[in-house]
């Protein structure tokens, strides 16, 4: 990463040092060679003349080659650090992020703080750099025109300073007024049977021609506002010009300047406003840099996940909880409590609705805050996940049914062939699905609740993960199917550990172990002891 940027600065560098050969050949062409007019000399200065154009044109397109393969890497690092601070932020932290907010901020304004530290990372050293050689030049040619030069453009850069503050003001009450007309059009929309019911088509006719007047006028004060800054900028640099022609004249005729010098002169002087531009827009970038940073920055930050992933030679437990601590608002779900799941262990979650029993398992999974210690022990034998969770809700999405059932994919000896997951479809009673092939599009529209659990049941039997955990994972499914699905996960996930939630205790087999919830009051859940399926 640092090779890149240095050699980006140094191409960079030389790129500018090119850019000022135009006025050296100015220099030579009016001072060497109309005097005495040596065609051949001049003939010579062309052509080379050419082939550094040319050369310079091939270096600038490298140098963009070497930037772009910069700002992409740079891109994908970011847009890697973004996905996994997403994915590892809290779950009730991202409650409080709508949708919409996490899909703009994460493209507008992280590409806006990106490319803003990339950018001024390499603009304003060379930027530095480039403005003091142009001054240490153009004094070398004549201190006074470039004290008189430097002084104009000064002034120029402190009055489009001033005016930028203030056309950013006009141009910010020009987007409000814009977004309070799309907020009336978006209120006539959404009313729009009230209006038509209630006949009320002329006052919300004046409404909205009131908000069109507001935004008219505002945006005709930022035209004219940039057509005065426009007429005075140029007003400005007609003037400089004109005093540095008035002064470089006096100059060349008490011999203090050769014409090809003054020429060359005004050229550098040119490509000085390029740079000082550049530093009075800064503050502006540093501010549209402060607002998104300070918009994204809620995304990533995360707290690590506290569930701990441990190499130990305990082969009988999969699962432990030491000392736990689980509140949720007011309520205290689990006080100081103390649990180990052993593989292949069957462990049955019941209890009233609202008692924590979802809470408790995604606490498992380390999606909540606790208090304690939640330690996993995989098998690092097997290639099989350690975890799966199935929701009551969908995690289905719009694509081909391989691309569901194999999602996330762990290559091991127990993966199913398109043969077994076929068998798998007929057994649940997704004939239909079978028909059409693995590769066939599912729509999620047209299927049932029940559909979707099964064959998100079947996307889990396909990789057989060491621990499982079940959220009501069959609530969608008559007591005929329910009992087929549960007798399929109980045969073929023999070595994993399944913890399950359901309220129908027909599903619990003996050598179960049962976790009771059960509420004493209002604020405080109590855990019953463990007891076993008779």
């Amino acid at each position: 990463m640092t090779f890149f940027v240095i050699v980006i600065i140094i191409m960079r560098l030389i790129l500018l040092a090119l850019g000022l050969f135009p006025a050296y050949i100015t220099k030579v062409i009016f001072d060497d060679i109309l005097p005495s007019m040596q065609i051949p000399k001049l003939s010579k200065v062309l052509v080379y003349g050419t082939l550094v154009m040319l050369g310079t044109s091939l270096f600038e397109y490298l140098h963009s080659f070497l930037q772009q393969s910069f700002s992409i890497k740079m891109v994908k690092q970011s847009r890697r650090f973004f996905i996994n601070a997403l994915l590892n932020k809290k779950f009730s932290s991202m409650n409080e992020i709508s949708a919409g907010d996490i899909i703009y901020r994460g493209n507008q304004d992280l590409n806006k703080v990106l490319n803003t530290i990339i950018t001024n990372f390499i603009e304003i050293p060379l930027n530095v750099i480039y403005l003091i050689s142009l001054i240490v030049i153009l004094m070398k040619i004549n201190v006074t025109l470039t004290g008189i030069s430097l002084s104009l453009l000064v002034m120029k850069t402190i009055m489009n300073s001033y005016f930028s503050k203030r056309y950013y003001i006009i141009q910010n009450d020009q987007k409000a007024m814009e977004a309070s007309l799309l907020d009336t059009t978006k209120r006539i929309v959404d009313r729009f049977l009230f209006i038509k019911l209630n006949r009320l088509f002329d006052s919300e006719s004046e409404y909205y021609l009131k908000k069109v007047d507001s935004y008219l006028s505002s945006s005709k004060k930022v035209s004219l506002f940039r057509a005065l800054v426009g007429s005075l900028s140029s007003f400005i640099g007609n003037i400089t010009q004109f005093l540095i022609i008035l002064f470089g004249a006096y100059f060349i005729s008490k011999d203090f300047l050769t014409m090809g010098l003054f020429l060359s002169f005004i050229n550098i002087v040119q490509k000085a406003g390029a740079p000082m531009e550049y530093f009075n827009s800064l503050p502006f970038v540093v501010k549209d840099f402060k607002s998104s940073y300070e918009r994204v920055y809620p995304l990533i930050i995360y707290a690590p996940d506290k569930l701990e992933i441990i190499s130990s030679d305990r082969n009988e437990i999969i699962l432990e909880c030491r000392n736990v601590t689980l509140k949720m608002g007011n309520r205290t779900i689990l006080y100081n409590y103390n649990l180990e799941v052993k593989k292949g262990e069957r462990v049955a979650i019941i209890g009233k609705s609202g008692a924590g029993k979802s809470t408790f398992c995604r606490m498992l999974a380390g999606i909540y805050d606790y208090d304690g210690e939640i330690w996993a022990y995989p098998d690092h034998k097997i290639t099989n996940k350690l975890f799966a969770f199935i929701l009551d809700e969908c995690s289905l999405f719009n694509g081909s049914l391989r691309e569901n059932l194999f999602y996330d994919l762990v290559d091991g000896p127990n993966i199913k062939s398109d043969k077994d997951v076929y068998q798998l479809l007929q057994i649940f009673g997704l004939d239909h699905q079978m028909q059409q092939g693995l590769d066939s599009e599912i729509h999620l529209n047209k299927l049932s609740h029940g559909e979707k659990q099964r064959l998100e049941i079947i996307r889990v039997l396909i990789n057989q993960p060491q621990i499982i955990i079940l959220d009501e994972a069959t609530s969608g499914l008559d007591k005929e199917t329910e009992e087929i699905v549960w007798n399929v996960i109980r045969e073929q996930c023999i070595n994993s550990a399944i913890i399950y939630i359901s309220h129908n205790r027909d599903i619990i087999r003996d050598g179960d172990r049962i976790i009771n919830f059960s509420a004493d009051d209002e604020s405080t859940y109590q855990l019953n002891l463990d007891i076993k399926a008779v």
